[in-house]
């Protein structure tokens, strides 16, 4: 499981579209699917429930969401701090 699939995962949880969440992560959509694809083999359960016509999330990933949302923003915090520390030896 990578972080990069985890935004992906929210991407397409908010966007309920597999080619407005790829365009969004700057991926290709067949890149996006793909690694969904991966991250539900990793996890053993179906993330997203796919027809022609639709893509909606299934329970557990309505429940998995807020934690995913903490860990991608705690992680991003976590590099932003490094870039100001990095800032504050160079300078």
């Amino acid at each position: 499981m990578s972080l990069k699939q985890l935004k992906y995962l929210i991407a397409l949880y908010e966007e309920s579209h597999f080619g407005r969440a790829a365009e969004r992560c700057h991926v290709t959509q067949s890149t996006l699917s793909l690694q969904i694809s991966k991250l539900e083999k990793y996890l053993g359960v179906v993330l997203f429930n796919r027809t022609s016509r639709n893509v909606s999330p299934t329970s557990f990933t309505e429940a998995i969401v807020p934690r995913v949302r903490d860990l991608v923003s705690t992680v991003d915090s976590i590099r932003q701090d490094a870039k100001l520390m990095d800032a504050k030896l160079i300078g």
